[in-house]
């Protein structure tokens, strides 16, 4: 299943767009003329951005651990955030985590606990504003229905308290584990109120210039959406695609974004091409680049082995 994922993830993103465009009553004609508003340098504009995006994340890695007191240099950043999104983006078990502290270890002799601690608060951070934001939006503009949101809710709590009693049980009966948990501890503390607020704002930078990205692809499909609704639509689909475990999030963060966007006002055939073009750009650019990041850090340990 991975790998067919892996070969025709293309081919299936265009699936999608083709269903949704089938149901929404939308021809592949329709949907062509649209994208050929595209220009040359809309395009040059659109990818250039993800690389903004990229290296807002890539800022946010090293400054999280030179708080830490782990000064790493951007060389091996880059190679160790683009080998972990092209793990990310080919396994359901979201094992770019566990990649990027067997990188982080290896390339810079990283502690298991400080490299955790990186994650966690990165993932911590990066959840709440995209869940706060995602949350908030969807109360606000789809109240009528409250019952299906406080079920989504419920179930998202359900399945963090039953995490969290595994973590406990695994504590009580570990040595390793709670040795474990100590140096995560001893690792978090040299966060500061002060160091949590600057990572908290490089991330809410980082959330910014994706919206920024949405509104781009929108516009130059002639259309427009504003910022707080592009975040929105963004969020909410990000939070949904990760809760799913599916892939790339194939399909469900595809057609919540889709139904964000179209609920936000963006036309319908407009809405399926932007989430197209945006994660043909970020998944598709990302995931390749992660293939070459992951090429060579293996040619450099190869070449280090034999010295």
């Amino acid at each position: 299943m991975k790998k067919f994922l892996l070969q025709y993830s293309v081919i299936i993103v265009f699936l999608i767009i083709f269903i949704l465009g089938y149901y929404s009553g939308i021809s592949f004609e329709d949907l062509f003329t649209n994208l050929k508003k595209l220009n040359l340098w809309q395009i040059i504009v659109i990818v250039v951005w993800f690389f903004v995006i990229a290296s807002l994340s890539i800022i946010g890695k090293k400054i999280i651990l030179n708080f830490l007191g782990y000064p790493i240099g951007f060389k091996n950043i880059i190679l160790i955030h683009f080998t972990s999104i092209s793990a990310h983006y080919s396994t359901p078990a979201k094992i770019g985590f566990p990649v990027t502290i067997y990188l982080l270890k290896k390339l810079e002799d990283v502690p298991i606990a400080v490299s955790t601690a990186t994650i966690g608060v990165e993932l911590f951070v990066s959840v709440l504003i995209t869940g706060m934001i995602g949350l908030v939006g969807s109360l606000l503009y789809f109240s009528d229905r409250l019952q299906s949101f406080s079920n989504g809710l419920f179930v998202v709590l359900l399945a963090i308290l039953i995490m969290t009693l595994a973590v406990y049980l695994l504590y009580k009966k570990s040595d390793k584990v709670r040795v474990f948990f100590s140096d995560l501890k001893e690792s978090i503390k040299l966060l500061s109120l002060r160091k949590i607020i600057i990572y908290l704002i490089i991330q809410i930078a980082v959330q910014a210039s994706i919206t920024v990205h949405i509104i781009l692809i929108t516009h130059f499909l002639g259309s427009e959406i504003n910022f707080w609704f592009a975040m929105v639509a963004n969020s909410s689909a990000f939070i949904i695609g990760a809760v799913s475990m599916v892939p790339m999030g194939l399909g469900t963060r595809d057609l919540s974004m889709v139904f964000y966007l179209s609920s936000f006002g963006v036309p319908s055939e407009i809405a399926i091409l932007v989430t197209a073009v945006q994660r043909i750009i970020s998944t598709g650019l990302g995931y390749l680049i992660g293939l070459l990041t992951s090429a060579i850090i293996g040619i450099n340990t190869i070449k280090s082995m034999k010295d």
